[in-house]
């Protein structure tokens, strides 16, 4: 399509200036044809010919722009959209045949449903969804357990991070044993503990009452008992 003019730009001056003379007016010539004409000259050198595939996509697109820009001025010369019929309205005082419900009204959406389906174990807590897949078999029920204990204790856990990192703690304790596992989850409980920490045992308890995690760090309370001296913050 033959044009009156295009646009030129700065990047395309920058790319040719530094080239030999005989190859930039090769490539003016090729980008102008282009350009104006929108002609591709034919037997063209290696980089004149890459030149202007680079600046092709660009005098396209202005193309494509400034055709539809023409559209838009000639459908406005020609008055534009013709106007839609206008319909008439409804009687808005006339009374509906069926009664409208009451918007008001709260959906019953407390369901009940028995479905005897194994589904992958998953916490909701506010705003958050816990991935729990990795738990282990042998000590899902006991970590579950010292889950939903911390947040009756209104310290949920925050972050998955957090979640799995107290998993490695409690199996650190328990040196891989479900069975010790869980005395440790029902020693915190007992104890009101929010963290989990060894068992404690008469030889512990003669360390100075330290209890350590699986990070070697020991933290006390501030208002120890008999039965628990130490706990720690997640």
């Amino acid at each position: 399509m033959r044009r009156e003019s295009f646009v030129f730009y700065r990047s395309f001056y920058e790319a040719i200036k530094e080239l030999p003379r005989d190859i930039q007016g090769e490539i003016y010539t090729a980008v102008m044809e282009y350009g104006l004409n929108g002609n591709e000259i034919e037997n063209l050198k290696p980089i004149a010919r890459s030149i202007l595939a680079l600046v092709k996509p660009q005098i396209e697109s202005n193309n494509r722009k400034f055709s539809g820009g023409q559209k838009g001025a000639d459908f406005g010369h020609l008055g534009g959209r013709p106007r839609s019929e206008k319909k008439p309205q409804q009687n808005p005082s006339e009374t509906p045949t069926k009664p409208l419900g009451n918007p008001n009204k709260t959906p019953n959406v407390n369901v009940n449903d028995n479905v005897n389906e194994k589904k992958e174990v998953t916490i909701v807590t506010s705003k958050k969804d816990f991935d729990l897949s990795f738990i282990e078999k042998d000590f899902e029920k006991t970590f579950l357990q010292f889950f939903e204990y911390r947040k009756e204790l209104k310290k949920p856990f925050k972050t998955q991070i957090g979640v799995e990192e107290e998993y490695k703690n409690l199996k650190f304790l328990s040196k891989n044993c479900p069975e010790t596992a869980k005395k440790i989850v029902e020693q915190s409980i007992r104890n009101e503990w929010q963290g989990l920490f060894e068992l404690k045992t008469q030889n512990t308890q003669q360390q100075n009452g330290t209890a350590k995690n699986a990070h070697g760090a020991s933290k006390r309370g501030t208002e120890p008992t008999q039965d628990a001296q130490y706990f720690t913050k997640i």
